[in-house]
């Protein structure tokens, strides 16, 4: 059993922010494979029905160390964020979620452009649920960079399955009342993927956290902030590492999705 700690712990310094929460106890605590994994306070159904997933399993400072307390994404803070993403990408969303209170689905904002024009038509793909992956090699497979569909623009008459491109996020045509078109609507677009961005170059040496890359098939990964930075950079394990430096290597980039 886990209890989150509010103060106790000086150890992180500023590095916990209000996304994060802390959780430790005596002999236990999330280790290398373990990151997406739940953070639960057990209800009292025994098959877990009652369960409330309260943080994800992050990062931390090696594993059951009593001045490093594992390090989890506060769910809370995302609620919003995860509502609109089961409502929008389900066809049949648990009640719980509430998904009849929603007003609309997120839209794109209607952006001008000088010669719209439609993408081909695509099956609607989802994302799988996030997993860190651990490498042990020093350089990762590299995939091309997927091109964006054309900006979104507002004076166009889009057809079923035309997709477009709003702030990196890549919006599919599908009407949910049998019409064919998409015609200013937010009820009829769906958020289907992020276009790539760059893929990750071994020669550089100027990452900083939260710089995205793609590789391996499309997927994406986050240089994580804080000790994780600097290990963004470095390219080769030295075997002189301690466990904790070897932590942070493996963890430096995190998988948030694919393209």
């Amino acid at each position: 059993f886990f209890l989150e700690i509010e103060s106790a712990y000086l150890s992180y310094e500023s590095l916990i922010t209000d996304n994060m929460l802390c959780a430790a106890d005596v002999g236990e605590d999330a280790c290398q494979g373990d990151s997406g994994g739940p953070l639960i306070v057990q209800g009292n159904d025994e098959n877990g029905s009652t369960d409330i997933l309260t943080g994800v399993v992050s990062w931390g400072f090696g594993s059951g160390d009593s001045d490093f307390p594992g390090v989890y994404a506060r769910v809370s803070s995302a609620w919003t964020w995860i509502q609109n993403e089961v409502c929008n990408r389900s066809m049949y969303p648990p009640a719980e979620f509430d998904c009849d209170s929603l007003i609309s689905s997120p839209t794109p904002t209607p952006q001008q452009t000088s010669s719209p024009t439609t993408s081909s038509q695509q099956t609607m793909t989802m994302t799988p649920t996030p997993t860190t992956l651990k490498s042990t090699s020093s350089q990762p497979t590299l995939s091309p960079t997927v091109s964006c569909p054309p900006p979104y623009d507002s004076t166009f008459n889009y057809s079923v399955g035309d997709q477009v491109n709003f702030g990196e996020e890549i919006f599919i045509c599908q009407p949910r009342d049998g019409s064919t078109q998409c015609i200013d609507d937010s009820s009829v677009w769906s958020h289907i993927k992020a276009c790539c961005p760059p893929v990750f170059d071994n020669t550089r040496t100027d990452y900083q956290a939260y710089d995205k890359v793609s590789y391996e098939s499309g997927m994406i990964f986050m240089c994580q902030p804080g000790p994780y930075e600097e290990y963004c950079n470095i390219h080769a394990i030295d075997w002189e590492w301690s466990d904790t430096q070897l932590d942070l290597y493996y963890d430096a980039w995190t998988y948030i999705g694919e393209c």
